[in-house]
């Protein structure tokens, strides 16, 4: 008799069951419903005709519904009667606080991704493997992206030469980017494929001015700095930073084209021999191909200036670009 009675129960308690969960569906459908509906409201013009639709916005005095089918209208605001406009204005008012909030999470999302006077260690998302850092100046604004600032060294340590170039563009405000990897003596097409993914990493991902494109490089990250101006053109690359560097010698020369406009500061060490004796020559190449070209000298050899320098370069650059 127990287990007749816990039968019972039990059949009971499974049709009760059953029955909650076909509740719980409808229940769900009826709200999906009810939730849709909220969205289409009737609007009534002041000559008496109505439309049941969706506010979809309101733009230059012209207020746009959504009709059931999909197709969009739109009505100037006067149109519509006191109790309508009166709906539109709020609708207006609480998209556009939306609006502002998205763009605020947004804007510090993209804070947090990218923060201010930090320096971010990147690697490349394609199939070609390589790191990088990025330096993000302390006046960075997502809504009006700076300039962008290349670094190469010679034995592919993006970090240090990217701190040497850190205090000149925080000053004026341009973010920094040091390739790792990229060092002489590289194979040929080892090196191409590694600036090509790293060129395009930062396009993607780094927040910055794609009009307004520089390279910077010691010793042989200087003449990287001239193929890569010349390879690969579609950057229009609008200036460069050569810190005792050369193009490469005649038969490279013979294979570059550069940037009609492009600037060029050629900072050498008074007593680097091997830089000073390449300038006059490597600038009349560049000149030909209407760059703008200019040398800066200071006391020492082949090694990199003083921060001071490169802010006196990076002066003359910009009453170049923008005299």
């Amino acid at each position: 008799m127990t287990r007749d009675i816990l039968q019972g129960s039990s059949a009971n308690l499974l049709m009760f069951l059953h029955f909650m969960n076909r509740f719980s569906c409808l229940l769900s459908i009826l709200l999906i419903i009810i939730s849709l509906s909220c969205y289409s409201e009737v609007w009534t013009s002041k000559d008496g005709r109505t439309v049941d639709a969706e506010f979809v916005k309101v733009e230059k005095g012209r207020v746009w519904l959504r009709l059931g089918n999909g197709r969009e209208m739109s009505a100037p605001f006067q149109t519509f009667i006191e109790e309508d406009q009166i709906r539109i204005k709020a609708l207006f008012y609480e998209a556009e606080e939306k609006e502002k909030q998205a763009r605020e999470a947004e804007r510090a999302a993209f804070l947090a991704a990218w923060p201010p006077g930090e320096t971010v260690k990147r690697t490349t998302s394609g199939d070609v493997k390589a790191t990088y850092h990025v330096y993000i100046p302390t006046s960075f604004d997502p809504d009006n992206p700076p300039p962008l600032l290349y670094a190469f060294s010679p034995g592919g340590n993006g970090r240090g030469q990217l701190n040497k170039m850190r205090s000149s563009a925080e000053k004026v405000g341009w973010i920094v980017v040091g390739c790792d990897q990229l060092k002489n003596g590289m194979e040929h097409d080892v090196e191409e494929a590694l600036e090509d993914a790293i060129l395009a990493d930062v396009l993607a991902e780094v927040p910055h001015d794609v009009e307004s494109i520089f390279l910077s490089g010691f010793s042989g990250g200087a003449m990287r700095c001239y193929g890569i101006s010349s390879r690969r053109e579609e950057l229009n690359v609008k200036g460069i930073l050569a810190f005792g560097g050369w193009i490469g010698g005649k038969d490279v020369i013979k294979e570059l084209d550069f940037p009609k406009g492009m600037v060029v500061a050629m900072i050498n060490g008074d007593s680097d021999k091997g830089a000073n004796a390449w300038s006059e020559s490597d600038g009349k190449v560049l000149e030909k191909d209407g760059c703008e070209v200019e040398v800066f000298r200071f006391p020492g050899g082949h090694t990199m200036p003083s921060p001071e320098v490169i802010d006196e370069a990076i002066a003359w650059m910009m009453s170049e670009i923008n005299p």
